[in-house]
């Protein structure tokens, strides 16, 4: 049997006229991986389980004198896949020299709990508020 991990997350990033600090780009969130392009997942660093990786959307902020320049929406099921902190690694990875408003990362791993991380902007880490 499968053992499946859920993941629901939104990430603001801001940025001075969207160039300070740089946004990050599709490269830098990484390649999603799904059944279909299998033999790319080699390249991708984005956590994957065996029928495909999380999955992300990007909204940009068409004004660029709003600090809220990018929201990034995460989602996902990964099957095969129950590691937890190999997917905070990622995300924390990825707001390393962000400027983040906020954040919200929602983990849940079948038959093991849900683990639901607060992003701390004065510290610049991720706070766990919630776990098994």
């Amino acid at each position: 049997m499968s053992k499946w991990t859920h993941v629901n997350a939104s990430i603001r990033f801001d940025s001075i006229l969207h160039k300070h600090p740089p946004l990050p780009t599709e490269k830098e969130l990484g390649l999603i991986c799904t059944i279909n392009n299998g033999s790319e997942w080699e390249n991708s660093f984005i956590p994957c389980g065996s029928e495909g990786s999380l999955r992300y959307n990007v909204i940009k902020n068409p004004n660029i004198s709003d600090s809220a320049a990018m929201l990034v929406v995460f989602y996902g099921d990964l099957r095969d896949y129950d590691d937890e902190r190999e997917i905070m690694h990622y995300f924390k990875d990825l707001v390393e020299g962000q400027s983040i408003r906020s954040a919200i990362i929602e983990i849940d791993i079948e038959e093991e709990g849900r683990y639901i991380y607060s992003y701390n902007q004065t510290d610049k880490v991720f706070d766990l508020i919630k776990c098994p």
